[in-house]
């Protein structure tokens, strides 16, 4: 279970003379079978979680694949870390299970492996245990091998569950238990079985405890993101729990949306501040045209202020745009329809080029009657943390191609990769890249996306991969939105948490399985809810549910009498997400200056310091 906030993407400006920077498939072989044999060797391996999505799941045998190794790769938002694959290496082997499944949970593991969103693909491996022989379907991942390919400690800990429940050898075992992982550990649901409330001091659980939800919300919406004195202040607040929040408020870069472009303006003074200029801070935007079509609203109102910022940039540069990253094009096409930019997009999954295209022609069929619009040429590059912005402009045949270069979420290592290319890069003379996925920087290895300045590198400074994944919620969202749209909403946590202590209680081979999504939680009560989340479990049954019940019920029910708890610990925890993402943008501040150009100037206007 994620925590409970959204997650958030940040840009961040800088500019270098007159260059600016915002950094801010396979289908499946058709399932005949009546039934048939799949070998698992990832999360699957344990009995209970294979038979959430597949319930005719039944044991085999163990079997070894051969010529093949174990590996991980392509970030996992369920796992928080990279999901188990397997690649071909002669003289290797992979352990695992052969199960025996129906045709509908064929079809289901299809579904929950992406197999039609070319994330893995299904096919036939001949495996083996002794004399025995086994032609079963398995699932490998299709996208080519990332730098950081670490699993979380929760999903290493549910393939080595498995592999015990299942006995398979002992060395294989010690295998995986030596694979290096990412050390996150799991969120919401270890509230109880860690004790994150004893934690706390206590004088700050006394004054939570006292106070409402919505006195703890403003206090932390004035002294975070609004950066103002709230007179209403509760007096008796510990003063360390006062200083807390103030601190994180002082010590993290403001926060709020971007309103306008006017700053840009102010520092390019060819480009005049205009009506076309205004990015709303609050306004929802949408597309215009046929550029409108195959995008969500929310998609529309992302791409069309990052739009604006780049056509700003490019003009200003007079230069081309890359489009990094660029997808299914949409980006590329509203700068080319709507500001008459030249773009390039750079994409690294060839269907995702060709899908472009031909949302392009789309695009040009529904423009108006005798209007040519102009449309971006789509090549196909896999850009690596590594990867030199010179040689990307010549794999793509644009080596003196003078570019303002763009990337929408550039992800984990992509988004130092960009900064490195602006830095060292003469064709590159403007940057506008939004990152996200913080939690997938390497932190070692040839490539180290944090930290980048070399004064944290001298110092050894690091951050753990919970930090990380910490600096990715976006606070104002959840204390101006979920907060103030009904936070009862939000009692499933605690539910879920107390249902976590009773599994581990019933069998520790439980702990952290997923369980089934319950809708309307907030209106049950914690038996039926939990009778809901087991439903597809076959390691516990209905009476062995009421059993933990009626044994645990006096705790249960002053768990559920304090379900705030849940919500206010997370709170806290989550006024510390602004502070790391500033360390992090601070690094990378650091970095440019480093480079010995007026690179980091603008990103100290605090007008202009991250928002989306």
């Amino acid at each position: 279970m994620q925590p409970v906030c959204e997650k958030r993407r940040s840009p961040s400006w800088v500019v270098r003379s007159s260059c600016v920077q915002l950094s801010c498939g396979m289908s499946a072989t058709p399932i005949r079978e009546k039934a048939c044999l799949y070998f698992a060797y990832g999360s699957n391996l344990l009995t209970a979680r294979l038979r959430i999505g597949c319930p005719s799941a039944v044991k085999v045998d163990i079997a070894q694949l051969k010529d093949f190794r174990l590996d991980f790769n392509y970030f996992s938002r369920r796992w928080q870390g990279a999901a188990a694959t397997i690649v071909g290496d002669r003289n290797s082997r992979v352990w695992g299970i052969v199960w025996k499944i129906s045709q509908d949970d064929l079809a289901h593991l299809d579904e929950q492996e992406g197999v039609k969103k070319a994330i893995y693909r299904r096919f036939r491996v001949e495996v083996r245990n002794g004399s025995s022989f086994y032609s079963c379907w398995t699932y490998q991942l299709v996208r080519p091998l990332e730098d950081d390919r670490r699993p979380s400690t929760v999903y290493k800990s549910v393939i080595i569950s498995g592999a015990l429940e299942n006995e398979l050898p002992e060395d294989y075992v010690a295998q995986l238990r030596s694979i290096s992982d990412n050390g996150y550990d799991g969120p919401v649901e270890e509230f109880f079985t860690e004790d994150h409330w004893g934690k706390v001091p206590e004088d700050w659980r006394q004054f939570l405890e006292a106070a409402e939800v919505d006195t703890v919300r403003n206090v932390i919406a004035n002294s975070l993101i609004e950066r103002s004195e709230d007179p209403n202040w509760n007096m008796e607040m510990p003063e360390t729990l006062a200083n807390f929040f103030v601190t994180c408020g002082n010590s993290s870069l403001p926060r709020n949306a971007v309103a306008n472009l006017r700053d840009v303006d102010e520092i390019f003074s060819e480009v005049q501040p205009t009506e076309d200029n205004w990015i709303c801070g609050t306004q929802l935007m949408t597309v215009s045209g046929g550029c409108r079509r195959h995008v969500k609203p929310k998609k529309q109102h992302e791409i069309s202020r990052m739009a604006k910022v780049v056509s700003v940039v490019a003009k200003t540069t007079h230069s081309s745009v890359t489009d990094l990253g660029s997808g299914l094009g949409h980006l590329a096409r509203i700068l080319c329809n709507e500001y008459s930019l030249d773009v390039l997009g750079i994409e690294e999954q060839p269907r995702f080029t060709e899908q472009a295209r031909i949302f392009d022609l789309e695009s040009q069929s529904l423009g108006k009657e005798g209007e040519v619009s102009k449309l971006p040429e789509h090549v196909t590059f896999s850009v690596k943390p590594w990867t030199s912005g010179r040689s990307m402009l010549k794999e793509v045949g644009k080596e003196n191609l003078r570019s303002t270069l763009c990337g929408l979420h550039t992800c984990g290592d992509l988004g130092p990769a960009v900064l490195r290319m602006f830095a060292e890069t003469q064709e590159i003379v403007g940057l506008c890249s939004v990152a996200c996925c913080y939690m997938k920087l390497s932190a070692t290895g040839d490539f180290v996306g944090f930290p980048m300045c070399k004064r944290l590198s001298s110092e050894n400074f690091s951050l753990s991969y919970e930090a990380k994944e910490l600096a990715c919620h976006a606070l104002e969202s959840f204390v101006n939105g979920k907060l103030v749209s009904g936070y009862e909403r939000l009692k499933i946590h605690c539910y879920r948490a107390m249902l976590e202590k009773l599994l581990i209680q019933h069998d520790g081979q439980l702990k952290r399985i997923g369980v089934r999504g319950v809708k309307n939680a907030h209106l049950m009560d914690f038996s039926e809810y939990a009778h809901c989340a087991i439903l597809k479990l076959d390691t516990i049954n209905a009476e062995e549910l009421n059993q933990l019940i009626h044994l645990n019920s006096d705790w249960l029910d002053a768990a559920a009498k304090n379900w705030k708890r849940v919500l206010l610990f997370y709170l806290l925890r989550l006024c510390i997400a602004p502070v790391i993402e500033t360390v992090l943008l601070l690094d990378r501040m650091m970095f440019l200056f480093e480079q010995g150009d007026d690179l980091s100037k603008f990103f100290l206007r605090n007008h202009l310091i991250p928002r989306h």
